[in-house]
């Protein structure tokens, strides 16, 4: 681009930028601008706090944390719990059980730490029964903490599973690819669950970097269609770039000079859940291709009367 071309751009985008407060993000040209949104939808922002408590938040790390997680930080307290309560039978001592006898190379720790499980789990088999008053309290002390900490587990299980989730797949990549008789910023969702969305509705924001304030201006895109009644099958977001547009005549390259970025949140009714459902996703310019268009995904009638969609041919691109 010229001189005058980055001028005259620069006084369009001082013109069209939206108000901050509208995007909740900063305004500030940060050097070496990082994204905003990760690729899996996260933010990619660390709020600061000055007191602990303000920042730890035990029950919504629990939900939020991936299930391999989640399920490891199960076990590890179920054992650590069962050692911990072994330990203190040890303390007190063996001879105060009936049947704690070492047999098969058990140690009196292992005898111990199988008591504390069917303790903790309400089993009880019986194998193994205190008989001083002192193990009598420790162990119903042990026994309410398991059913309370069942009941957590439990309950955390359920949220987890009930905590409606979009599915929604987006493409690896956005293109700048023919559109009509212009130049279109297009990328593709679709729905990878088999509940349906209804009443799905696209707004797309990019943060631009604007080389004559020093500032980062934002632009709400027109979209081409910015709400769908069904999301069924695929949908192509398109952005017509024409004389309105606010990235008019940028290449990719221009765009990542300006450390450009999507924003894109979709909203839609998730019929199973019955609720409002939201997906968000950024596109930067090292994710963007140029002369290049989707595939058409294919749709075929199987033997059974249905229409079969493949979502795995979301990023088949052709070359234009």
């Amino acid at each position: 681009m010229s001189k005058e071309d980055i001028e005259q751009l620069d006084e369009l985008l001082a013109s069209k930028n939206i108000s901050t407060g509208s995007t909740g993000f900063t305004n500030a040209a940060l050097k070496g601008m990082p994204r905003m949104f990760n690729n899996d939808g996260s933010l990619n922002i660390q709020r600061k706090f000055g007191a602990f408590y303000r920042v730890y938040d035990l029950y919504h790390s629990l939900i939020i944390m991936s299930w391999s997680k989640f399920v490891g930080l199960i076990f590890i307290y179920y054992f650590l719990t069962n050692c911990f309560f072994a330990g203190l039978y040890l303390w007190i001592g063996v001879e105060n059980f009936d049947g704690a006898i070492t047999q098969r190379n058990f140690s009196d720790f292992w005898y111990l730490f199988f008591f504390s499980a069917q303790t903790l789990t309400t089993v009880g088999y019986g194998h193994i029964h205190p008989v001083s008053f002192s193990v009598n309290i420790l162990s119903a002390i042990e026994a309410m903490i398991g059913l309370l900490g069942f009941a957590f587990a439990t309950s955390l299980l359920y949220a987890r599973f009930a905590r409606p989730k979009n599915g929604l797949i987006y493409s690896e990549k956005a293109l700048l690819s023919p559109y009509k008789d212009i130049t279109g910023f297009i990328f593709r969702v679709v729905n990878g669950k088999p509940s349906n969305l209804i009443e799905v509705k696209a707004s797309v924001i990019v943060g631009i970097n604007n080389n004559d304030t020093g500032n980062r201006d934002f632009f709400e895109l027109k979209l081409e269609r910015d709400r769908i009644n069904f999301l069924t099958l695929n949908w192509n977001i398109v952005h017509p770039i024409d004389e309105t547009s606010p990235i008019k005549n940028l290449t990719i390259a221009d765009l990542k000079s300006r450390s450009a970025e999507f924003y894109v949140l979709l909203r839609g009714f998730d019929d199973t859940y019955s609720e409002i459902v939201y997906s968000r996703r950024s596109y930067t310019s090292e994710e963007m291709l140029e002369h290049y268009k989707f595939q058409p995904m294919p749709t075929i009638v199987n033997e059974n009367g249905k229409i079969e969609f493949d979502v795995t041919n979301i990023n088949e691109i052709i070359k234009v």
